[in-house]
């Protein structure tokens, strides 16, 4: 079954209209914290590195203005630092923009785990979940998903946060990251 909204899934459990339902962060936490609902599984117990999140835009957009794209990927790596690096405060930030309690942030963010904010473009992983959900008949249309996934402005941008600092641990493993993942 599907539902319009997280809130409706999390209501349809609830009321017990189904047995299980699938939410994302914060409403899973919310739905454990304001009635009482277990999560049985988190979706990256099924699909590591799960391709939640790709960052998307159209084609002649992206070529029309190809540089402002790779800065903004280059702002998201060095976001991405940020967030493996300063915890404390990227849980202030998040729980000020989001206005979801601290420790419910905390918890999914950084103790649960339960998604990787990495803003790698996971082309594998990408074309792994696409053929799963055509063997499953939730797309019954044959449409050349890999003509359209480009990872070069993405390595682009991290070559160029690399350059400016070539040491840093947290640049070097998106790197060995992307190299496995694209």
């Amino acid at each position: 079954m599907e539902f319009g909204t997280v809130a409706a899934v999390v209501e349809a459990v609830k009321k017990g209209a189904v047995d299980a339902g699938l939410a994302y962060p914060p409403h899973f936490s919310l739905a454990e914290k304001n009635y009482g609902l277990k999560v049985a599984h988190y979706i990256e117990e099924f699909y590591p590195d799960y391709t939640c999140c790709r960052i998307v835009a159209h084609t002649k957009e992206v070529n029309a203005d190809r540089e402002t794209y790779r800065k903004f990927l280059a702002a998201l790596i060095r976001a991405y630092r940020f967030y493996k690096t300063n915890p404390d405060e990227t849980v202030k930030i998040y729980t000020k923009a989001l206005k979801i309690d601290e420790e419910i942030i905390r918890n999914e963010t950084y103790v649960k785990r339960v998604a990787e904010s990495n803003p790698d473009p996971l082309r594998k992983g990408i074309l792994d979940f696409w053929k799963h959900i055509q063997e499953a008949g939730y797309i019954t249309q044959d449409y050349p998903i890999d003509r359209h996934i480009n990872t070069d402005i993405y390595k682009q941008a991290l070559d160029s946060v690399i350059r400016k600092e070539p040491k840093d641990k947290i640049y070097q493993q998106m790197l060995t990251f992307y190299k496995k993942n694209n």
